[in-house]
């Protein structure tokens, strides 16, 4: 007879989706001028990385054959910032809960926080997606304006 495995606050923010651990990342800010800070940053990265998307593009069926190897300076920079307070919070942080903890170690990878990032943004726009943003088959202008965005 296997035994279920016990839910634990670390194997439960393992499926937490990443609009929802993004929150969690909030809660450790001490103020809420240091959280309104970092949700400025946050937003203004995405729509460096957004529009960074429509700037690249020929016409609207354009498809990227393989990804980005590198960032624009400006982005590089927003990005670093959001990566250094992450990396602030995670070793400054006291008493961390086992769900913070959790959520803190996800945040280790500059791409898991870039979606999370975009994530938590579409979520606060009502957009919902299990915390994963699918384009199935969509051109990046037509996934762009599914954003809410235009160029």
């Amino acid at each position: 007879m296997e035994k279920t495995p016990k839910l634990t606050p670390q194997n439960k923010a393992e499926g937490m989706p990443l609009d929802k651990k993004f929150k969690v990342l909030l809660g450790l800010f001490g103020s809420d001028k240091a959280r309104e800070n970092f949700l400025a940053l946050c937003k203004e990265y995405n729509s460096e990385r957004v529009s960074q998307v429509v700037s690249q593009e020929d016409s609207e069926n354009y498809r990227r054959k393989r990804p980005v190897t590198y960032s624009p300076p400006k982005r590089a920079a927003l990005h670093n910032s959001i990566m250094e307070t992450i990396s602030r919070l995670a070793t400054q942080t006291k008493n961390l809960t086992g769900e913070q903890e959790a959520a803190l170690r996800d945040f280790h990878s500059r791409e898991h926080v870039a979606e999370a990032i975009q994530a938590y943004i579409l979520a606060e726009k009502g957009i919902t997606g299990g915390g994963e943003i699918e384009r199935r088959d969509m051109s990046d202008v037509a996934y762009f304006h599914s954003l809410g965005k235009e160029h």
